[in-house]
């Protein structure tokens, strides 16, 4: 009868392996304890316009966004960019949006912008509208798609950072 023998791998051999799979993948891994979970009002105003913005990204909602897949859905009442014209109080458009963490007026009063560090249940983190609410770009910000920077991390569930 013929033996036959394994030869494992040597301990030595692992820990180089394991080692070269960590260099060739320098991102970071990180998790969160917990997920987001803000309720925010941000805004912005120009000489005309009043920009706002407000989501609730409670516990209260979670089950909510987990059922809306569409940022931009009129179900979705839980996030919402509105636009107020200051000159006579009245309301430009409300329109649900993803949650957003930054909002920009354009000096010319033209453009919203919209952006956000959120990640989960937040499949969008750039809009731009039309002053007039027409939503002109629907963006996925993805730190390693976009090649955005050396510094750009992602967490496994929630920021961008």
């Amino acid at each position: 009868m013929r033996k036959i023998r394994w030869i494992g791998w040597s301990p030595l051999v692992l820990i180089s392996l394991a080692g070269s799979i960590l260099l060739a993948n320098p991102q970071p891994a990180r998790g969160d304890r917990t997920g987001y979970s803000e309720i925010v009002l941000i805004f912005d105003r120009g000489s005309r316009y009043l920009v706002l913005h407000e989501h609730d990204w409670s516990e209260r909602t979670q089950k909510a966004r987990w059922e809306t897949k569409d940022p931009f859905s009129d179900q979705k009442t839980y996030s919402y960019l509105e636009v107020i014209d200051d000159t006579n109080h009245t309301r430009v458009f409300r329109s649900p949006v993803p949650a957003l963490t930054t909002v920009w007026l354009s000096p010319d009063q033209r453009f919203v912008v919209g952006l956000s560090r959120i990640k989960l249940y937040n499949p969008v983190q750039l809009v731009i509208f039309s002053t007039t609410g027409k939503l002109l770009l629907r963006r996925t910000v993805d730190c390693h798609a976009a090649k955005v920077s050396d510094s750009c991390m992602e967490s496994v569930t929630n920021l961008i950072t």
